[in-house]
């Protein structure tokens, strides 16, 4: 079957500057992720999209209030950033023969 995968990563929190371990964490957790996701290629798991959550924010941090969760603009970052990438994965699924 022609099976599409978006997988997500953590957001980046906006007071990584603060927090040099929290930081530390999700760039751990981005290699890991990595990994996995070249594991299950290799396995032939095709359709693999990845979005790397440390994307998701942007940089200036405006997306959140308390420095870990999204507020208003970073839900809208967010979506902004995932909506076309699901878009284009249903779009191409749309398209595909049964």
């Amino acid at each position: 079957p022609d099976l599409r995968i978006v997988l997500v990563g953590n957001y980046q929190r906006t007071s990584h500057w603060i927090r040099r371990q929290a930081h530390t964490q999700l760039e751990k957790k981005m290699i890991r992720y990595r990994e996995l996701i070249d594991d299950l290629s290799r396995d032939g798991i095709a359709g693999l999209h990845f979005i790397e959550g440390t994307t998701l924010l942007g940089d200036d941090n405006d997306a959140s209030i308390d420095g870990i969760h999204p507020g208003d603009i970073g839900f809208l970052r967010m979506a902004d950033t995932i909506e076309p990438v699901l878009r284009d994965h249903y779009e191409k699924r749309a398209h595909t023969p049964c």
